[in-house]
């Protein structure tokens, strides 16, 4: 493999090439549906990120996308039988087509006034889950069926076993990571980030922030539809829990623990929260009384407050930083040259790709 001179591109490189294939080998480290679990919180990290990490824009009503994607799939194969891969193209137009209801009225304010409406949103659609019983199946929830995948050509693929499933969520995670790193590179993701820098400066140079903000949002809520679907077949079950307002807070805790600038953050805020959930009450159980055990939610939100303390870049995000000071240095160290060429390569890839992507409205 070439690596590339920009450092901060030879870290993705270098990380991919060991992160990667690490997810092929993951469920001989961790039961498979620890694992599954994992990489479907990646996938809405994933989702979340765009918002949050490259657009600056803080949702509190996320979990939202997440219910509905998982409730659609859920009664699509309940009721209607369709196959499994349309059900769950089905779950993603739903979640992007109410992330695009809930952008219209949301993009137009900023800060708190944002969040405090996304917010609203999700409770709003928590109400309709909780309340319309003969749809939902209101508190006792609803009962979610795997069924194979169909294939033209390759035929049935059973995906009830947990190993099986494993590998299904496995690949649409590696799309949607490959999907979200191509935005990231485009003139649409740097112009995103020109957003979050600088949303007066964005607009002075003609961008129509609002479009650009909408985009992004209906984004993020369709991959947030695919999460869901993933999830609610994962666990099997469908409940308004998915749409509550703490599963919003769940994907904001996984980004910004894992780094909510960074590709990679999503994939390694889903590892240490999954992980640090599962083993926390196991840990309780084993070594003290119920009364510990009933509260352990205290000591695990003790840890993410002593992460926000110390590593406010997220784990990967101090990672990362520490690789690319590091991979400058080796450049450095080659040569003026390489150093020089180090410096230039973003501009260059800029101007392969065209016009600056900030002066397109």
């Amino acid at each position: 493999m070439r690596l590339a001179q920009n450092p901060q591109t030879r870290v993705f490189q270098l990380t991919a090439a060991v992160v990667l294939p690490l997810t092929l080998v993951l469920p001989l480290v961790l039961p498979a549906f620890a694992a599954t679990e994992l990489l479907v919180w990646a996938t809405f990290g994933l989702a979340f990120n765009l918002l949050l990490g490259y657009t600056g824009l803080l949702s509190f009503g996320h979990a939202l996308y997440f219910g509905f994607g998982g409730y659609t799939l859920t009664l699509l194969l309940m009721h209607l039988r369709i196959p499994l891969l349309p059900g769950m193209l089905a779950a993603m137009a739903v979640g992007g087509v109410t992330a695009l209801i809930v952008g219209l009225v949301a993009i137009r304010r900023i800060g708190v006034y944002f969040a405090m409406l996304t917010l609203a949103a999700g409770q709003v659609g928590f109400f309709i889950a909780m309340t319309w019983t003969d749809f939902t199946g209101g508190d006792n929830g609803l009962s979610v069926p795997r069924p194979p995948i169909t294939i033209p050509g390759l035929g049935r693929i059973e995906i009830n076993e947990p190993l099986n499933y494993y590998y299904f969520v496995l690949v649409c995670f590696l799309i949607t990571f490959l999907f979200f790193r191509r935005i990231a590179d485009s003139p649409f993701g740097r112009l995103l980030q020109g957003i979050r820098e600088n949303e007066l400066r964005a607009r002075c140079l003609g961008v129509n922030v609002e479009r650009f903000k909408l985009l992004a949002f209906v984004l993020s809520g369709t991959f947030a539809g695919l999460a869901g679907a993933l999830d609610a077949m994962l666990v099997k079950f469908m409940h308004p829990d998915f749409v509550k307002w703490t599963t919003s807070g769940d994907v904001i805790v996984i980004t910004v623990i894992g780094g909510a600038r960074s590709i990679f953050g999503p994939l390694f805020g889903s590892t240490v929260f999954v992980t640090l959930s599962d083993y926390i009450p196991k840990v309780c159980r084993a070594y003290s009384g119920s009364q510990l055990c009933d509260r352990w939610w205290l000591l695990l939100g003790a840890i993410f407050v002593l992460f926000m303390l110390f590593l406010r870049d997220g784990v990967w995000g101090r990672i990362e930083m520490a690789l690319e000071a590091r991979a400058t240095r080796t450049l450095t160290r080659a040569g003026p040259g390489a150093a020089e060429t180090a410096r230039l390569a973003p501009l260059a890839d800029r101007a392969v790709e065209g016009e600056s992507p900030l002066r397109r409205s």
